[in-house]
């Protein structure tokens, strides 16, 4: 993954991103963002967000999967007295 920080207004998987917006995308999304002017890559751009109380947003990353009540986790249970 790489971070990048968004120039310009920019829809990604149906979700508007602001400038200044901290991303963590793929490295072939970000040269395309960062080749069209729209995002900056270089660590001083991203630490200037960081700064300023940015959070970083996963874009393109599978969310782990839920776990299903009949594979959860047993957890004991303790006796009344």
């Amino acid at each position: 993954m790489t971070r990048i920080r968004i120039l310009a207004d920019v829809t990604l998987d149906g979700q508007r991103h602001a400038p200044d917006a901290l991303l963590d995308v793929s490295p072939e999304l970000a040269a395309q963002l960062v080749a069209g002017g729209n995002a900056d890559d270089h660590p001083d751009a991203v630490a200037h967000c960081l700064a300023q109380g940015a959070v970083p947003d996963a874009i393109g990353v599978a969310a782990p999967d839920a776990v299903d009540a009949g594979n959860a986790p047993k957890t004991t249970r303790r006796k009344k007295a």
